[in-house]
């Protein structure tokens, strides 16, 4: 219950950030309109027309090449392997026994993957011991 309070506290504070940062960012752009003005005239109209065909080009390879978007699942479990290498100088994955108990299960067989857990792993390491 208490997370979800803070999650929803959350959820609006960074909506009244982004707002504000929103809001700083119009006031900047109105208190230097004049200079960002005088900037852009003194810009050719030959440069003003190719930025143009490159912004063409650029929104019709985006609009007309199919794009997929990728979820990787493995980050997290090797994110964990490498937070295990660091705690326990084995590498594996350790759960939550039960959402109720605190016990943690660790199945420290090694996996094919841990050659980028190592890597991060020497993150977690300058991390944790700071």
């Amino acid at each position: 219950m208490f997370s979800k309070i803070n999650t929803i506290i959350l959820q609006d504070l960074h909506h009244i950030e982004l707002f504000i940062l929103l809001f700083l960012i119009v006031v900047s752009i109105a208190i230097c309109f004049k200079n960002i003005r005088k900037s852009f005239r003194k810009i050719n109209k030959k440069t003003w027309i190719v930025l143009l065909i490159i912004f063409l080009l650029g929104l019709f390879f985006r609009m007309s090449i199919e794009h997929y978007h990728f979820i990787y699942y493995d980050e997290n479990y090797l994110g964990t392997m490498a937070r295990n290498i660091v705690l326990h100088n084995k590498a594996g994955q350790c759960t939550l026994e039960s959402l109720t108990s605190d016990e943690i299960k660790c199945n420290h067989r090694i996996k094919p993957f841990t050659g980028w857990s190592g890597v991060l792993s020497i993150f977690f390491f300058y991390v944790w011991n700071q």
